[in-house]
């Protein structure tokens, strides 16, 4: 069974929040409250000024996890081609996109996944 863990992008603060939570509150607006590295008390986040980003289950070739979100470094196993590409979350399932193409993220099409950066942090890594 997978591991349900999330993190999260401050657009507002330029800063990536992952295992800081006090809890997690799903309701109309989405927040979540921090208790750690803030400088006094939790800081609420919302939809306007956060993005959650889920944990796939996975960890890459030197044992980092991989979120949603994350641009990785992969060789797919039928054509054995280096690719980049960002993690996304499409129809109920996690998969790497690649410029137009979508490849599954499930190992057998895939070897040697390597986290490389985010989406937020490093952009210039997608073309």
């Amino acid at each position: 069974m997978r591991e349900i863990k999330f993190r999260a992008w401050n657009k507002d603060k330029k800063e990536m929040y992952q295992d800081r939570w006090s809890y997690l509150e799903f309701d109309r607006k989405f927040r979540w409250f921090l208790t750690e590295g803030d400088g006094g008390g939790p800081l609420l986040c919302n939809f306007m000024n956060g993005i959650l980003m889920q944990f796939t289950g996975l960890k890459d070739k030197n044992g980092k996890e991989i979120y949603e979100g994350d641009i990785v470094k992969f060789i797919t196993n039928y054509d054995e081609k280096e690719r980049i590409g960002k993690i996304i979350f499409e129809l109920d399932s996690f998969d790497i996109e690649e410029n137009d193409e979508i490849h599954s993220l499930l190992l057998k099409y895939l070897s040697n996944i390597e986290v490389i950066g985010n989406i937020f942090e490093n952009p210039e890594l997608i073309k």
